[in-house]
């Protein structure tokens, strides 16, 4: 497993407020993967989930988005 990047985590934090004001709801993983350059959908889920360790997220528990 990777290092850690601190930097990636602000981008993708970052990305998700600024997603949330524009849209009113989350991005999908697809969508944080291609605006902060992150080839794995796996990557992304692995890193939502040390913000939501630091309480930087929370997760909406009712399901996906259709």
């Amino acid at each position: 497993m990777r290092p850690l990047n601190e930097a990636k985590l602000k981008e993708i934090s970052n990305y998700i407020i600024s997603y949330f004001r524009d849209y009113g709801e989350a991005p999908t993983y697809r969508e944080i993967a291609d605006a902060c350059g992150i080839s794995s959908t796996g990557t992304v889920q692995r890193m939502l989930g040390i913000l939501e360790e630091r309480n930087v997220i929370t997760f909406n528990k009712k399901g996906s988005k259709k």
